[in-house]
């Protein structure tokens, strides 16, 4: 029989199958993490980095930080990355209920 116990936060560090990428994205994490409303992050690509590969990163950074951002390229090739607001829900699918009549 198995023993369950509660893990910290920590104990996602000693995994084993974190992978290149996830280790790569850290910057990002961190960087998002210190977006706040109303402030710009200008992110600027190294020799040989697309900005498309920022836009993957920034993207996948934000999903695994729980974070909505926006972002968009500017005239002088960098990334302009600020929070977006709370994307609101649609209505539910499909036919609408019947009103009583």
């Amino acid at each position: 029989m198995p023993v369950f116990h509660d893990a910290g936060p920590e104990a996602r560090q000693r995994l084993i199958s974190t992978s290149k990428g996830f280790q790569q994205r850290q910057v990002y994490r961190d960087m998002l993490g210190r977006l706040e409303d109303g402030k710009d992050i200008e992110v600027q690509p190294e020799a040989g980095e697309t900005i498309r590969k920022i836009k993957v990163n920034v993207r996948r950074s934000a999903n695994e930080v729980g974070v909505d951002v926006a972002y968009g390229e500017t005239q002088d090739g960098t990334l302009l990355v600020w929070k977006a607001a709370p994307r609101q829900r649609r209505g539910r699918r499909g036919r609408p209920p019947k009103t009583a009549e």
